[in-house]
């Protein structure tokens, strides 16, 4: 037996992987050959490495599994770079294998893959030896499941194609230990939320993970709670009549209202980054509390009143059972939460005027979430249109929304990432809502979805600009319109034509009349399908717009 066929093994039957992302070199391609032929797995083959590994972030985050890709060595790495970080930010666990040739004399492709790596925040671990390899790989994952980052095995090709002596593997699989929250923390936390008039719970994704849905209804019940969610944990409360929505930037101005109404945030599982946090804004004179299972998450990027490290599910607990030994009354509800707990938001009334030829971004995605499919998974690229998806698109739970912009602020990676979405969620339809610049940075995946019989329905916002930068340029000191459109603005090519010649039916809306021809397109689909928006980048739509530069 080979390496890469010990490998294969292994990763089959000790880490019950089917299903690997890849754009391969000379010794991954044997390991997956293997994988795929002798185990049965799934190899969805991607156009770039990036696309592998967002494929497999897209993946993770949909099914809850290792998500997997393979790639070949130097440039195929260095390609991957930016997806790398995304993943890292996001607390992905990913297994990222790549080739490495550094040792073979006068090959172009050699680099130092460890030190390409390092700034990621991936790990990065290399099979030392043919002895070592199936115990390499054991490592990698369990760093990855345990760590919560993704982990780049560094495989010499030479070491692929070895023979390997059959020594089973030592890896073991267990699994990470929470630490339990400190009594004190606890008792602390009870007095806080005693003294507070109008508290707040706020779930993040490690909320979700620790499945604390009850615990935290509970508790927010007996304190007259609202609740709310960060964008990642969108939809965790959803049926919930204490539930105002998402909890941040992209807030409806009645969740904001709340928000900034409270006088003490609870927040469980969730990071408080800049855009939970709206910059600082909806953190300002209240007290915070902050619980999570990472000691290093706890006031990361804004201070809190107290920090507890603990396991979501147990503290909600700890905290219930300390306010009945206190003897701590119930309150009524002190908030006007929806009454349909509902995440979708009215736009404000932005300017309506706009060129002939566009429509309204809010309109036509209030249109879309009524015309999209029950059920269906909904991923998000950035841009100033993503205001609209993240305040009208709903889904039915966390695993089912997926916007791969939080770590990184990249555009142009949602394509990749929401092909392994719909790899992972087969039974329900994927819609993928991305600006015209980022699909034009990652179009080439298109033909992916058509290659994997995907059920993708992809949404490009198109208004032929960097439209960020375009008001940016708009709200300088100069305010040199001629400057900023020449700088910003494309003309590009008909979405409509490019996404037909790589296999997919195409529908193109210039006016909200035309939305009954995208309603029928989305019912009748057959295969993957594009609809390219028209909108104008100098209407207003409430996120970058060039008032908000001034």
């Amino acid at each position: 037996m080979k390496v890469f066929a010990a490998l294969a093994r292994s990763l089959s039957e000790d880490h019950d992987v089917s299903t690997v992302f890849g754009l391969l070199g000379a010794g991954t391609m044997m390991v997956v050959d293997e994988l795929v032929n002798r185990h049965g797995a799934r190899c969805v083959r991607m156009v770039r490495e990036d696309g592998a590994v967002l494929g497999a972030l897209g993946y993770q985050h949909s099914t809850g599994r290792l998500g997997v890709a393979a790639i070949g060595a130097g440039p195929a790495l260095t390609n991957a770079f930016t997806a790398l970080v995304e993943a890292a930010r996001n607390h992905s666990p990913l297994l990222v294998i790549a080739d490495d040739r550094f040792e073979m004399p006068g090959n172009v492709q050699g680099i130092d893959q460890a030190a390409v790596v390092a700034p990621t925040g991936a790990a990065y671990v290399e099979v030392r030896s043919v002895a070592t390899a199936v115990d390499d790989l054991g490592r990698a994952v369990r760093i990855a499941l345990v760590e919560q980052r993704p982990v780049v095995l560094d495989l010499p090709t030479s070491i692929a194609m070895s023979d390997f002596d059959g020594s089973p593997s030592q890896a073991t699989n267990d699994d990470a230990r929470t630490p339990s929250a400190a009594r004190t923390d606890v008792d602390a936390a009870a007095t806080l939320i005693e003294r507070a008039t109008k508290p707040l719970l706020l779930a993040g994704w490690g909320a979700f993970l620790a499945d604390a849905r009850g615990d935290l209804d509970v508790l927010a019940e007996r304190l007259g709670a609202p609740v709310a969610t960060t964008m990642k944990a969108k939809s965790f409360f959803s049926g919930s009549p204490a539930s105002i929505g998402t909890f941040g930037g992209f807030s409806s101005d009645q969740a904001k209202a709340v928000i900034r109404d409270s006088d003490l945030i609870i927040a469980f599982g969730a990071g408080l980054n800049v855009w939970t946090a709206d910059h600082g804004y909806l953190l300002e004179d209240k007290a915070i509390i902050q619980v999570d299972r990472e000691r290093a998450n706890i006031g990361a990027i804004f201070p809190q009143t107290l920090g507890i490290v603990g396991d979501v599910r147990d503290v909600a607990g700890a905290l219930h059972a300390e306010l009945d030994r206190r003897e701590s009354s119930s309150r009524e509800a002190w908030s006007g939460a929806t009454p349909s707990g509902a995440d979708t938001a009215e736009p404000a009334p932005y300017a309506t005027s706009r060129a002939a030829g566009t429509v309204d971004l809010h309109e036509f995605t209030m249109k879309l979430e009524q015309a999209k499919p029950r059920g269906a998974n909904v991923v998000t690229d950035g841009g100033r249109y993503v205001i609209a998806p993240m305040q009208h698109l709903t889904v039915e739970s966390p695993r089912h929304w997926l916007a791969p912009i939080g770590g990184f602020g990249s555009i142009g990676l949602a394509l990749g990432a929401a092909m392994g979405v719909a790899v992972g969620r087969p039974d329900a339809p994927t819609v993928l809502v991305v600006g015209d610049g980022a699909f034009m940075m990652s179009h080439y995946e298109l033909h992916t979805a058509v290659r994997n019989s995907l059920d993708l329905i992809v949404v490009v916002m198109n208004d032929r600009s960097y439209s960020s930068e375009y008001h940016f340029y708009l709200a300088s000191e100069s305010e040199d319109s001629e400057l900023a459109t020449a700088l910003t603005t494309f003309d590009w090519p008909d979405f409509g034509d490019m996404a037909r010649s790589l296999g997919f039916d195409a529908v193109t809306v210039t006016s909200i009349g035309d939305f009954a021809a995208v309603s029928s397109a989305i019912e009748e689909r057959t295969r993957p399908l594009l609809v390219d928006v028209h909108l104008d980048p100098l209407a207003l739509v409430g996120f970058h717009d060039r008032s908000e530069q001034r």
